[in-house]
């Protein structure tokens, strides 16, 4: 006999962006689709807010990464290495 868990659920808040983009965030989770719009909390089971956090954190070690790299190339341009 199986038995189906209910996921329990949380809030989520996505904030808005900037006017041009998108009102809605699309986050899927084994084939299932969750439309959530900006500026608003909405509730959601915890997979869907855990993998939100985690698409977070991966955009914010990403833009770090990408500063430290802009970064090294500024300093090489005002310092080049001859070889």
């Amino acid at each position: 006999m199986s038995e189906t868990k209910k996921a329990t659920l949380v809030d989520l808040f996505i904030p808005r962006g900037p006017s041009i983009d998108e009102p809605n965030v699309v986050i899927s989770v084994n084939g299932k689709n969750y439309v959530l719009p900006k500026g608003k909390t909405s509730k959601v089971p915890e997979f869907v807010k855990y993998e939100y956090d985690r698409a977070m954190r991966a955009k914010e070690a990403m833009d770090v990464r990408s500063a430290e790299m802009a970064e090294r190339a500024a300093e090489e341009e005002k310092n080049p290495v001859c070889t």
